[in-house]
């Protein structure tokens, strides 16, 4: 009777492990997909910031000098595709550690 109590016991514990590493895993998909939320999130807001800029050139007329605007829109490009790179190789990594973390089990 102790015998098979014992196994038991030890099934269960295994389980238990178990569904504690699925949780853990999806705790850190969740996380993930926060960051990719939030990253989003910024983006709508960069857009949103740019069509009220448009707005305004339109609503106001073109600004006189033509070469700082050309300037900062190149310069605001470059920023946000560097921005943009660089979350997108974080959240690639992340992604890689994951699937790695999935090949142990």
């Amino acid at each position: 009777m102790t015998n098979y109590a014992t196994v038991r016991n030890i099934e269960t514990q295994n389980k238990i492990k178990t569904l504690e590493d699925y949780n853990n895993g999806l705790i850190e998909l969740i996380k993930i997909q926060k960051e990719a939320n939030d990253f989003q999130q910024q983006k709508i807001e960069v857009m949103e910031s740019q069509i009220t800029l448009l707005n305004r050139q339109v609503t106001d007329g073109p600004l006189q000098p033509t070469q700082p605007k050309d300037y900062d829109k190149l310069e605001f490009s470059k920023a946000l595709a560097l921005a943009c790179s660089i979350k997108i190789d974080k959240v690639k990594s992340e992604v890689a550690d994951e699937d790695k973390f999935c090949e142990l089990e």
